[in-house]
């Protein structure tokens, strides 16, 4: 299973710690979203973080629905059907 999670909060004020967390998940800016496998490695830094970011399952239907509305590849090129087949 695997787990979506948003950046609600900013950095002002934050401990390196977790400033340092949230940038190991790639979420460098408030509202931004990352998918994680579900396991006790992520539930730990979720642990850390969690007065920054709100977290919850994520069905394959909606993963597919935010990877064509804003993936991207290397290159910052836009994902499109051809790689999600």
């Amino acid at each position: 299973m695997t787990l979506a999670v948003v950046r609600v909060r900013g950095t002002i004020n934050i401990n390196t710690d977790i400033k340092d967390a949230l940038r190991m998940m790639h979420l460098t800016r408030a509202n931004h979203c990352t998918i994680i496998p579900e396991d006790a490695q992520w539930r730990g830094t979720l642990q850390k973080v969690k007065d920054y970011v709100t977290w919850g399952p994520v069905d394959e239907k909606t993963m597919l629905e935010i990877l064509e509305k804003r993936g991207r590849v290397l290159g910052g090129k836009p994902l499109t059907s051809a790689y999600l087949a």
